[in-house]
């Protein structure tokens, strides 16, 4: 039974989890880049980041006013990123994606996010 609970869950929760982020419900984080925001929840973002849970919790300007600008990083890096959080994968790149999950493997590597990192990695290593 407890196996049927745990593969239940590896598929439904991601999901629901998915729809939350879109709806905006309940957001209390925004993360910045290139001129867009992303609405999200510190409890899904810093639970998977010791960087994002640093800024949101020191004595940072990130934590005063829960704007975290990540301006250095490209924007569909970020996306999936934050597609990430929520859903423990990312859409594949339509173009030069080796290099394109090479950047996503960077910005977990910045922003020390170990699940993302080993996403990454095994995306690229798939034939």
């Amino acid at each position: 039974m407890a196996f049927l609970v745990r593969n239940f869950s590896r598929k439904i929760y991601p999901a629901q989890l998915f729809r939350v982020y879109h709806s905006g419900a309940f957001t209390d984080l925004t993360i910045t880049c290139a001129g867009e925001n992303f609405k999200v929840h510190t409890v899904v973002v810093c639970t998977q980041s010791p960087f994002f849970n640093t800024a949101c919790s020191g004595p940072w300007k990130e934590s005063q006013n829960t704007i975290v600008d990540l301006a250095e990083d490209d924007i569909e890096v970020v996306r999936r990123m934050i597609e990430f959080f929520y859903r423990a994968d990312y859409t594949d790149f339509k173009d030069e994606k080796f290099t394109r999950h090479a950047q996503v493997f960077a910005i977990a590597i910045k922003y020390d996010i170990e699940m993302l990192s080993g996403q990454s990695t095994s995306i690229v290593k798939r034939p």
